[in-house]
Formats: C-alpha cells, sequence, structure tokens
C-alpha cells in the first residue's frame, strides 16, 4: 500500500491546507463580513414585493434559491435564539404547519457543525458566512487529504478543488444536499486509513466521519454516500490486498453501526417521522437523457442558463482528462490501483443514476432509489470527474522527467481550474449586504409585537415562499414542511390551489378565501399581501376555469394603452379596483396612474381614482381605491389606465392571464389582446372577518377580528370558534414543548389547540393521562367536563430510546478504548 501519511500528518502541511482552501471558499464567496456583506440568496429575498429596503433593487444573481430562505434559515434562526434564550436547544419548533420536530430532526440539519458554528457566532448574518466557509473548507480539504495519501500534493490539490466547487455544492450550497455530500471523502480518508492499518483510534475516525454523513440532513445523499462508500471498500480489496481482511471488513461494518448509535436519536426520530407522511407518490429515476443533456457538462451549455436542478458542470479540463485518463487505464491494462478504479466506477454510476441508462424498474429495489431523484447523483457524477482528472494528473507527474516542469503545468492547469470553476460558482453565490438579511419591515413587525401562542399568519407570493416569515419567529400552516394529506386537505380550502410542490406553498392574494369559518379554527390572525386580498369582489373568469399559461406582460405604459372591458350579471357597490402590476424591479417611479371606469355606452367616465407610482410594489396588485362607493349595476363596463407625469426613463405594465374571457375582454393599443388583465373588482363587505390594520408600499395587513386568542373552548366539533370561544382558556406555564391550559368553563366540550399533534405529545387532564380526539382531523380535541388544568407535554421516542443507545454506544467506545490502552500498555 502506497501511503503518504507522514507528509500529511506534518502539522505545516495540514496548517497550509487549512489556510488555502479557507482562503478559496472566502475568495470565491467574495463576503467580506468588515463590509457588512454576508452569502445567501437575501437580494432575492429583498427583490420580492414584500420588502422594501435602502439599497434595492438589487440585481438577483440567481432566482432559484428560495428554499433556504424558507426552510432551512427559519429554522436554524429559531434553534439559534431558543439555545440563547434557555441555554439549550429545542425539541419543537412551533412555526411550519403547525409544528414540527426540532433539533432531533436529521433533516433540520441542527447536529452539524455548520449549525453550531450558526448559533455561536455573534450574529446570524456572520454566523451563516462562516458555516458557509467551513463547508467549502471541509469539502476541499476533505478530498485532498484523502487523495494526498495516495499521490503528490498538486493534484491531490487539483481534485480537492474541484470537489469543492463543482456544481453539485454551487447549486446546493446552502441546503442539506452539501451538508451531507462535504462529508463524503472524509470517509473514504478514514477508511483508507483503517484498511492500511486498524486500530481504535482509526476505527473511531471511520464511525465519527460517518456520523457526519448521518446527521447531514439530506437523506439521499447519504445513501449515495453510502454507495460509494462500499465501492471504496470493494476497490481496496480487489486492488491493495491486505492480510486478515475479514478483521477490515468486520470493522468497517461495526463502525458503521457505532456511527448509527451514536445518531441513534436523529435516526429514529426521521424514521417515525417520516412515517406520519405518505411518500408513495414520490418515484425514483431521472428525467435526464445522455443524448440531450450530456452537453449540461460543457462549459457554454452549463452557463447559458444554469439551473440548481440540471448544474453538473466540473470544468473543462477534468472532461479532457477524464478522456485522457480512459485511455490511459486501456493502455495500462487495467493496472490503475484503488484511485484510478474507484474513479471509474464513480464516474460510471454517476451516470448511470443521473442519465437513467438503467431504467429505474430494475433498481428500484435498492433502498433509497425507489422514491428519490437520481439527479441528485450529479454528485457522484462530479466527484467522479474530479477523482479521475487528479489520478492521471498524477499518473503523469509520477512519471514526468522533470519533475520542475511537472510542477510548473500542474500550477498553471490548478490556477485554469480555479477561474473556470470559481467563475462558474459566483453564477450561483456571492456576497450580499447584511442589510438584506430578513431586514426589519414594519409590518412584520406588527405582526411580531402582537401575536399570541398558536396564532398564525398567511402571507402571499409577496413574501416568496410560505414559512420565510418563520425567519422573524411568525407561525405560518403553510410553512415550507411535509404535511400530512388530513392538513393538506383542510389547507386547500382556505388557499385555492396552493401547492408549488408536495412541501412548499405558494400563493396569489386573491386565491386566499379569507371568508371561510377554518381560518378562525386554525388561529390564523393576520394576512399579509397585496390588494388582492380585499374582501369579496370580482375577477377574470376564463373559459375552462383558469388561465391557458403563464401571466404575460402588457406592452408598458405610458407607450401603450389597455382598455379593460368587464361585464357584470349582477350590480355591484364598489370600493376599489386591484390591478397587478409591475415596475420593472423599480420602486422609485415619479408620476402618478390613473384608472378611470366608465358605462360602454358612455364617453365619459363615472370615476376615477389617482396612485401615485412610486406607491406601486412590483409584480403586487395594486389598488386604487375610489373616494365613495360606485353603486355599479349590472351591465358592461371599460376599464382604462394612464400614466401620467412619467419621466421619459420610467415605465410600468400590468400582468394578463390568457385564454379567452367569458367576463372580460382586453384591447391593447386599440386592437383585441388575448385574455384579461388580471384585475379585482373589491366590493363592500362590512361583515368580513378581516380588516385592513395597516398598509406599507402596496402591501397591507389584515387582521382576523373572530379568531380566538388562542387555545379555545367547542361545545361541539361540528361548529367552528370565534373571538370569545377563547374567553374562558388561559394559557399557563408556555414553552414550545410544554404548556398548560386551565378552562374556567362549567359546560362539557372540547379543548381545542391550534398546532400539529405529532408522535411524542402527551395530554394530562388534571393527573390523568387522555388521547385527544381531532378536530378538522388536524387539531388536537381534548374533552372536558367543566373546570380543569390541561397539560401538553412532547417526549419523542427519539429521546425515550435514543438517548440510551447513543449512551451504551459511547460506554462500549470507550470500555474499547481502555482494553486497547491496556493491551498496548504490556506490550511496550
Amino acid at each position: 500500500m502506497s501511503v503518504n501519511e507522514p507528509k500529511v500528518a506534518r502539522r505545516w502541511e495540514l496548517l497550509w491546507n487549512i489556510l488555502a482552501y479557507a482562503a478559496i471558499a472566502l475568495v470565491v464567496l467574495g463576503a467580506n463580513p468588515f463590509r457588512g456583506e454576508t452569502v445567501g440568496p437575501f437580494d432575492l429575498l429583498v427583490s420580492q414585493p414584500g420588502w422594501t429596503v435602502e439599497g434595492e433593487p438589487v440585481q438577483v444573481r440567481h432566482p432559484q434559491r428560495s428554499d433556504v430562505l424558507d426552510a432551512v434559515l427559519p429554522r436554524w434562526l429559531e434553534q439559534r435564539a431558543q439555545i440563547r434564550r434557555e441555554g439549550h436547544p429545542d425539541t419543537w419548533n412551533p412555526l411550519p404547519a403547525g409544528g414540527e420536530p426540532a433539533f432531533q430532526n436529521l433533516v433540520n440539519g441542527e447536529l452539524t457543525p455548520a449549525f453550531a458554528i450558526f448559533a455561536a457566532a455573534p450574529t446570524p448574518a456572520i454566523g451563516f458566512l462562516l458555516a458557509v466557509v467551513f463547508n467549502l473548507t471541509m469539502a476541499g480539504l476533505g478530498a485532498h487529504l484523502w487523495l494526498r495519501r495516495r499521490m503528490a500534493w498538486l493534484p491531490a490539490f487539483f481534485g480537492g478543488i474541484t470537489v469543492m466547487l463543482c456544481s453539485f455544492h454551487a447549486a446546493w450550497l446552502y441546503w442539506p444536499h452539501v451538508l451531507t455530500s462535504i462529508w463524503i471523502c472524509w470517509v473514504l480518508w478514514a477508511l483508507d486509513r483503517w484498511w492500511e492499518r486498524p486500530g481504535y483510534g482509526r476505527f473511531c475516525a471511520l464511525a465519527v466521519t460517518i456520523s457526519l454523513i448521518l446527521v447531514g440532513g439530506f437523506p439521499f445523499v447519504t445513501v449515495l454516500a453510502a454507495g460509494a462508500c462500499a465501492m471504496y471498500v470493494g476497490m481496496l480489496w480487489i486492488f491493495d490486498r491486505q492480510p486478515n481482511v475479514s478483521r477490515r471488513l468486520a470493522g468497517t461494518v461495526a463502525a458503521g453501526v457505532v456511527a448509527a448509535g451514536l445518531c441513534a436519536i436523529p435516526l429514529i426520530e426521521f424514521v417515525t417521522w417520516l412515517a406520519s407522511f405518505d411518500t408513495s407518490g414520490r418515484h425514483g429515476g431521472s428525467a435526464f437523457k445522455l443524448a440531450s443533456h450530456a452537453r449540461l457538462l460543457l462549459p457554454e451549455a452549463a452557463r447559458s442558463a444554469p439551473m440548481v436542478e440540471t448544474s453538473m458542470y466540473v470544468g473543462v479540463l477534468p472532461l479532457i482528462l477524464a478522456g485522457a485518463a480512459l485511455i490511459a487505464a486501456i493502455l495500462k491494462r487495467g493496472r490503475i490501483g484503488v484511485i484510478g478504479a474507484f474513479a471509474f466506477l464513480l464516474l460510471a454510476s454517476g451516470f448511470i443514476l443521473v442519465f437513467e441508462l438503467i431504467p429505474a424498474k430494475y433498481l428500484s429495489w435498492v433502498p433509497g432509489l425507489g422514491n428519490s431523484l437520481w439527479t441528485r447523483g450529479i454528485v457522484l457524477l462530479d466527484f467522479g470527474f474530479a477523482i479521475t482528472a487528479a489520478w492521471l494528473l498524477d499518473l503523469i507527474y509520477r512519471n514526468a522527467g522533470s519533475k520542475l516542469l511537472a510542477r510548473a503545468v500542474l500550477v498553471v492547469l490548478v490556477v485554469v481550474q480555479l477561474v473556470d470553476l470559481g467563475s462558474f460558482f459566483r453564477l450561483f453565490n456571492g456576497e450580499t449586504s447584511t442589510r438584506f438579511f430578513y431586514p426589519k419591515d414594519k409590518l412584520i413587525s406588527i405582526i411580531q409585537r402582537d401575536i399570541k401562542p398558536f396564532q398564525s399568519v398567511i402571507a402571499d407570493n409577496n413574501f416568496m415562499i410560505s414559512g420565510t416569515l418563520g425567519a422573524y419567529g411568525v407561525p405560518e400552516w403553510f410553512g415550507h414542511a411535509f404535511k400530512t394529506e388530513a392538513l393538506k386537505t383542510t389547507l386547500a380550502r382556505v388557499i385555492d390551489n396552493p401547492w408549488a410542490t408536495p412541501t412548499a406553498t405558494t400563493a396569489k392574494s386573491a386565491s386566499i378565501n379569507l371568508d371561510i369559518p377554518e381560518l378562525s379554527a386554525l388561529g390564523v390572525r393576520y394576512v399579509i399581501g397585496d390588494g388582492g386580498l380585499y374582501g369579496s369582489g370580482i375577477t377574470p373568469q376564463l373559459k375552462g376555469g383558469k388561465p391557458t399559461g403563464p401571466s404575460v406582460a402588457l406592452p408598458p405604459l405610458p407607450l401603450s394603452r389597455w382598455q379593460q372591458s368587464i361585464t357584470l350579471a349582477k350590480g355591484i357597490s364598489l370600493d376599489a379596483v386591484g390591478v397587478r402590476m409591475a415596475t420593472y424591479r423599480r420602486n422609485d417611479l415619479a408620476g402618478n396612474l390613473q384608472l378611470s371606469i366608465r358605462r360602454n355606452s358612455d364617453t365619459a367616465p363615472i370615476a376615477k381614482s389617482i396612485k401615485p407610482a412610486a406607491q406601486l410594489a412590483d409584480n403586487a396588485m395594486a389598488r386604487f381605491v375610489f373616494s365613495e362607493p360606485l353603486d355599479l349595476p349590472a351591465g358592461g363596463y371599460e376599464i382604462a389606465i394612464e400614466y401620467l407625469d412619467a419621466p421619459q426613463a420610467d415605465r410600468v405594465t400590468a400582468w394578463s392571464l390568457p385564454g379567452v374571457g367569458e367576463n372580460c375582454a382586453l384591447l391593447v393599443n386599440s386592437a383585441p389582446a388575448q385574455g384579461c388583465i388580471d384585475f379585482k373588482l373589491i366590493a363592500s363587505d362590512e361583515d368580513a372577518n378581516f380588516a385592513e390594520i395597516a398598509s406599507e408600499h402596496g402591501i397591507f395587513l389584515f387582521e382576523n377580528r373572530d379568531v380566538p386568542g388562542g387555545a379555545y373552548f367547542l361545545s361541539d366539533l361540528r361548529t367552528y370558534p370565534n373571538a370569545s370561544s377563547s374567553r374562558d382558556v388561559a394559557l399557563e406555564n408556555y414553552s414550545d414543548a410544554e404548556f398548560e391550559l386551565s378552562y374556567r368553563g362549567q359546560e362539557p366540550g372540547y379543548l381545542i389547540v391550534p398546532m400539529t399533534f405529532a408522535r411524542g405529545w402527551t395530554v394530562h387532564v388534571g393527573e390523568q393521562k387522555v388521547k385527544p380526539g381531532k378536530y378538522l382531523g388536524v387539531l388536537p380535541a381534548v374533552p372536558v367536563q367543566g373546570p380543569v388544568r390541561v397539560r401538553f407535554s412532547y417526549e419523542p421516542p427519539s429521546l425515550v430510546y435514543g438517548v440510551w443507545v447513543m449512551l451504551a454506544t459511547l460506554l462500549g467506545l470507550a470500555v474499547a478504548g481502555v482494553l486497547t490502552w491496556r493491551r498496548r500498555a504490556r506490550n511496550r
């Protein structure tokens, strides 16, 4: 076995490696915390109409990075606040979808070193930057240390920077995909050391690195990592023959078992949590085809439209070197060693999965491959190219006649690769101002100040994907999370067609049904969004019931003219007209927008409404309010919008819904146009539960005047609550994972808590443990007969059993360590 362990073990070289990879990470990210910069897609955040911040509009680097904003960081921020407030992590997070398991759920990534850095940093923005730098450094350093054991420094460095900056890491940088994948090469390093010379310390290193993969937070990447490690053990067995192979194999398996024991809490929690949801709709396989998608490995195709799901670029040099490596392997007649054989096997596995070269039906029996997208196998493909290139460069270097010339050439290749991959990496990632890190907002501040436990908020798509407000500590039933079928059924009544993905929700304001009683039942106190939230009204009715395609921007004002005809089947009292408009990402427009409405038979308008252009929010529904309600009888009307006193460079437009209008027709520059403007005729509704309490920059905050003050009482589960339903219910001793309610009424019935009642929650009525029923199929309903105290506490099975498994594992490791030490002492 030819390794370079003595060189790697030198402290100065290890320190140099760490500094080199950390410096590269800082340079490619480009963020300087001393200039008030961090990383993350916060340019995307503040580009949304819901936020108006000094220094925007900004140029959005990449539009597909929303998940970290509405899922990962809201959870991390909540847990960080809990740790700083209470000194320990919390087991229950009440913010997304009525609540979910917190730190112990491995998919939250809260058991990772990156989260520990984030939680310990002086500010979240700096903490996130440091966590990302750490992740990139570990990705490159782990690959380097592993490759360095079997090759020269420069080839190992080439492989390290390629793994570190590969497109899989560039595209998924802020997501648990990367929290998991960065440890793959560390496990390979630990396997290599264990295979060379089994020992207690090396066994522990292997178990710990496997544990880091297990808690990374993305199970399918864990499955891919397990497959890669199994292939590497096979290559060690074949190409690096050692005595007592059975001991090495048994130790490898035992290290995996020990790692599972160390991670017993999150693993048990994950299995328990996942069993609560229907995942039968998730299927394996890939939509990529080799003939049409392999071009994404080439620079022109990769850079022309870089997409998160499809990016697989690893640079031009690894592609060339991989082809040359294949020729070299043929010439060497298979005498390619452990690294070469593993690299080719990894490449082959990556190609098979990413391009589904073997149909899914033949591989669905493999754990994890039957219900996950194989496109995530890009991580194997990228790593395969990186390792193959490094292997060939090392082969060339070792056989070079002039080492000095070979080093010079390798330095040039490393620089070229850094520039190539670094520039591609920047298409996805880069610096952003800390001012954009979930900036303060007037309307959100009102919510934060006044919202009570078990009350929640609905935000429309002006705040991007539901769950983003969780970063402010605001609960959202539609927050980005897995949801049970019962909860989905209830939520589908609240918002029409809300699901952007099986776990994420986005909704236009007009699709939120503010007049249904389920909102009070769920404890929805606030709804925040644009002018489409306003009351009942008339919207475009299109043939077939929905648009035939995505919204279309009309030719801009003031260069064009629009005339929107509307037919009223019955009379209404009109308060305002909402029109979804776009400002071309401007928030400093001058001039005014004037909306006029007239009867089709008249030439003069009935009324006009003027709105300053500076008050428009990009892509939001602007509300044109009339000085007094208009009583409009049934018949035909026409709406026109003009941009008055517009500076030469200022433009606005409106969005139209494509299709054939049944109650509307559109003229653009006096010519018939397809579809209708996305409008809403806002009618008077004095009896509506929701009333506007504040507004800013075209965004409105509505409060539910009929929502209970938290938990509430119902005498009959077939009824709905109102504001008085919580009159006889008091909340006492509240924490996220334990709270107590007191019911002071005399009437028998049910105490309802607007939350998700997951496995691990227990309820005691007085001193008696009870199993609550379900209200709306979701909310716990505790039967009560009269005045009583009811205690809810959360103790998940993962903590009940997992702690003992983890402690037993640690005890076993300690005993093995003592025995090993005593045996070595006797042998001295």
